[in-house]
């Protein structure tokens, strides 16, 4: 595999629909101008569909997550800061029956849950850290199941 792997989020539903909706709001306005009718509420509209529109493409564009070949490392401005070295990763599965949020336990230097236990193996084979991160399924443009691959992949 080759690293760098960048996720981004997947938002091309919403882009369109406020593309759609910028285009009726601008229509009705142009239509109330010409027919000399009220097209204030028409004009606020647009501009907010506009912004609307403009926030959905940077949200689109934006990447969310980076996966090296010795770490992970959050990216987004909207999503809490974090980066989880392939050393500190304990394990990844999912956090829910649905499978659409992936919960990555990770450890650090000052709590690794395996050395706190003496050594336990049994820790580690259950993928559980003292710590923990959430994927979500809506904030990467891959499904789940590749993303949990990609993440596994770096645990040394």
């Amino acid at each position: 595999m080759q690293y760098p792997v960048f996720l981004k989020r997947k938002r091309l539903g919403t882009v369109i629909f406020n593309a759609l909706m910028l285009a009726v709001s601008v229509a009705a306005a142009v239509y109330n101008i010409v027919s000399n009718g009220d097209y204030w509420v028409f004009v606020v509209a647009s501009v907010l569909f506009l912004l609307t529109l403009v926030f959905n493409i940077f949200l689109a564009t934006e990447k969310t997550f980076a996966v090296y070949s010795d770490k992970i490392v959050s990216l987004s401005h909207f999503l809490p800061k974090f980066e989880i070295k392939a050393e500190e990763l304990a394990g990844v599965v999912y956090a829910s029956e649905a499978k659409d949020v992936l919960k990555i336990n990770y450890n650090t230097d000052e709590f690794d849950l395996e050395k706190i236990s003496g050594g336990n193996a049994a820790f580690a084979e259950l993928g559980e850290g003292m710590w923990s991160a959430y994927i979500s399924k809506k904030d990467v443009d891959r499904p789940l199941s590749e993303v949990k691959y990609i993440i596994e992949s770096i645990k040394k």
